[in-house]
């Protein structure tokens, strides 16, 4: 680091997110997807919701934080409509 002129390494908190409650998914529609070769979570999320940093949503919404946690032929939920989905991170 001194090599670089750096003094100091700002480490950040990671950040942590509530999971929806039973009454909140019964208010989403999932739409559901067959995990094939190819697939990523930002191409799933610019398909379905014009937006591919919305990626950590199906992540999050699936509870695979990354795409390692997947394999050929698993089923994952899209949560439909992305402002309601969003809300739930809002207390």
């Amino acid at each position: 680091m001194k090599d670089r002129g750096i003094k100091q390494v700002r480490q950040y908190d990671t950040a942590r997110f509530r999971y929806p409650t039973i009454e909140e998914i019964s208010q989403l529609d999932s739409i559901p997807h067959v995990w094939k070769a190819g697939d990523r979570y930002y191409k799933l999320a610019y398909e379905h919701y014009a937006d591919a940093s919305l990626w950590w949503l199906i992540a999050w919404y699936n509870k695979k934080p990354i795409e390692g946690d997947l394999k050929l032929g698993d089923v994952i939920y899209i949560p439909m409509p992305v402002n309601l989905a969003l809300g739930f991170f809002e207390d």
